[in-house]
């Protein structure tokens, strides 16, 4: 694949993403703020515990592709191999779980009531969209770009409705 047709494919999974987010998580958003079936701090935990799980999922993975493979001494993987591949799946998790965490726990302290129908349908878009990305790069990596704008995206919102919640005092 050209590094063109791979921005393309890159581009597709950004968009895709984008439109998923718009038919799954508004119409949830919608229906868990007229419901309110969690409190505020269920809704924190959910959100903390959801993206930890798919982090420890990762490190469980390659542990076990670890002590199964030619790298159990901890050396670097062969590039490309699937402890390679997972290992980059668990760095990139972390990245995003604690981005995640933190917009998490801004939007709890500045509007916990609205951190109550909010963070549950996001945490586990969250973890559904890790998976996508983990699914995505072990195919293709150009394919991990929908897991990883279905997770950024969202999260960089979340900053942002913090700080507009915090703005409006």
């Amino acid at each position: 694949m050209t590094p063109a047709s791979e921005r393309r494919a890159v581009r597709r999974g950004i968009l895709m993403a984008w439109a998923l987010f718009l038919v799954v998580v508004v119409p949830l958003l919608s229906l868990f703020r007229a419901l309110s079936p969690v409190s505020p701090d269920d809704a924190l935990a959910v959100a903390l515990a959801l993206p930890a799980l798919c982090l420890a999922a990762g490190v469980g993975w390659a542990a076990r592709l670890r002590f199964g493979g030619d790298s159990i001494d901890g050396t670097a993987p062969a590039s490309g191999s699937g402890l390679d591949l997972t290992l980059r799946y668990v760095r990139n998790t972390t990245e995003q779980t604690v981005l995640f965490a933190l917009a998490s726990g801004a939007l709890y302290l500045s509007a916990p009531l609205v951190a109550a129908w909010v963070l549950t349908p996001l945490a586990f878009w969250f973890a559904a969209m890790r998976i996508a990305f983990w699914v995505g790069y072990r195919r293709a990596p150009h394919l991990r770009a929908l897991g990883f704008a279905g997770t950024f995206h969202p999260t960089v919102g979340l900053l942002l409705l913090s700080l507009a919640m915090i703005a409006a005092g």
